[in-house]
């Protein structure tokens, strides 16, 4: 009995020193620590989230990373997907479109030299000319990139690589020349293509008359017509409103192909010699011919034509004189 008298002393004896210190506590000693409480339980939570939004966002850079790996992946060629073929084949296609560029500025002196532009068309004969001397650059130098391209396209993984030598030929360097004598331009859609480059560079095109205009041109056929001649247009004025103004021309087809010297060499019987007179669309134009015979009489062609000419049209007008 003793023995249980002093068990349940001891217990009465610790419960009232472990309540001592909240019991003792004033109103707002506990006030402040439940408020100390609380703000331990939104720091913690708070930080909780933080973690949570940080994991949420290193989630979701890791998934935008791997789409856009697979994204590149996707847009690169099939073939190209093996990094020492890519490598291979941007390294043959960086030396050609070096060549290119360095050809087209060696030639610029020529092609760009008064007494060259005086005599021939430079869009007929710059071809010729840039043809034969890449043929000539590819077999004196050894620049056979189309058989570099295929050798490495052939060779096999995990095996030796194909010997270039054992593939070139008069074909591969045919092509190989073309595709130097295209220019840099052309080796640049080349590597666009492929997905070595992904910015385009201004592609050369036919030549156009500016916008809202109309090139004309005049086109000499010599009867009795000696020495100079003179090309004579005259804005007469708008077409809107005018009866008697005629349809506009939007181009003119022809019954034959024209000569080969034609598009190799400046026309001395055509005005402008290349290109066209710039004109305004809708707008009434008078176009006379003047030069004189053998016996010095004026001749005049052709008589009260009046012409009008549509927006982006080429127009060749022939004159017999």
């Amino acid at each position: 009995m003793s023995h249980v008298i002093r068990v349940l002393a001891t217990g009465l004896l610790c419960m009232f020193f472990a309540a001592g210190p909240v019991i003792g506590q004033t109103e707002a000693e506990r006030k402040a620590a439940a408020e100390k409480a609380l703000a331990d339980k939104a720091a913690a939570d708070k930080a909780a989230a933080d973690k949570a939004a940080a994991d949420k966002a290193a989630a979701d850079k890791a998934a935008a990373d791997k789409a856009a790996a697979d994204k590149a992946a996707a847009d690169k060629p099939p073939a190209l997907n093996n990094d020492a073929l890519y490598s291979k084949s941007l390294a043959a296609l960086t030396m050609l479109f070096v060549v290119a560029v360095l050809l087209e500025n060696a030639f610029a002196v020529i092609f760009n030299w008064r007494v060259f532009l005086a005599y021939f068309s430079l869009p007929g004969v710059k071809t010729i000319i840039m043809i034969v001397i890449s043929w000539l650059i590819v077999n004196t130098f050894g620049i056979d990139v189309m058989a570099s391209l295929i050798a490495a396209y052939k060779s096999p993984a995990n095996g030796p690589p194909v010997d270039p030598a054992i593939i070139s030929g008069p074909a591969s360097r045919f092509i190989t020349a073309l595709i130097v004598a295209g220019g840099s331009a052309g080796v640049n859609r080349i590597m666009v293509a492929l997905g070595f480059r992904s910015i385009r560079t201004q592609e050369e095109v036919i030549p156009r008359p500016p916008v809202n205009t109309a090139w004309v041109a005049v086109r000499l056929k010599r009867n009795r017509a000696v020495g100079d001649v003179f090309v004579k247009i005259q804005t007469i004025g708008p077409a809107a409103g005018n009866p008697s103004a005629p349809a506009p021309i939007a181009g003119v087809i022809r019954q034959k192909r024209s000569q080969l010297s034609g598009l190799l060499f400046r026309q001395v019987d055509r005005f402008p010699p290349n290109g066209g007179h710039t004109v305004l669309p809708d707008t009434i134009y008078g176009i006379i011919v003047n030069g004189v015979d053998a016996g010095g009489k004026s001749l005049t062609a052709p008589e009260g034509e009046t012409y009008v000419f549509a927006p982006g049209a080429i127009v060749d007008v022939d004159v017999t004189l």
